[in-house]
């Protein structure tokens, strides 16, 4: 099943009054991962009125990060119902060069649910062959 890895670093104004990161930044993370993922894998997020709407999100937070604090947004744990994709995301602290990812600080785990959407109907759309295909490789 399909692991993708999406490099980023926390940015100034993604933290709070404490210094750490506001704990609503790791769904933006998570996100934008999906997103660069659905590039790579040329899976269109809007597409003749078809979107993604997220039907489920969850998060448990394990460790603070604060600005500059480089991390891996890794998605995982890929499951494909006939119109949603689940999947996994684990953030990561990687700041020290030549780690292995297992010897990292693990930040955050979650889980975020996405159905495929058309907008005009106001109904799910069944996942296609070729985005199951993809998602499986």
């Amino acid at each position: 099943m399909l692991l993708f890895d999406y490099p980023r670093s926390v940015h100034f104004h993604e933290t709070d009054a404490a210094g750490i990161i506001h704990f609503s930044n790791f769904f933006c993370y998570a996100a934008e991962a999906e997103q660069a993922c659905f590039q790579e894998l040329e899976i269109p997020s809007f597409n003749q009125g078809e979107i993604w709407v997220r039907v489920h999100a969850s998060c448990d937070y394990h460790h603070p990060v604060t600005f500059q604090d480089q991390l891996v947004i890794r998605l995982e744990e890929w499951e494909l119902g006939k119109s949603s994709i689940s999947y996994e995301f684990q953030v990561i602290l990687d700041n020290e060069e030549g780690n292995q990812i297992d010897e990292q600080v693990l930040i955050a785990t979650g889980k975020i649910i996405i159905v495929r959407y058309d907008k005009e109907n106001d109904k799910s759309i069944p996942l296609s062959d070729d985005i199951r295909q993809k998602l499986t490789q």
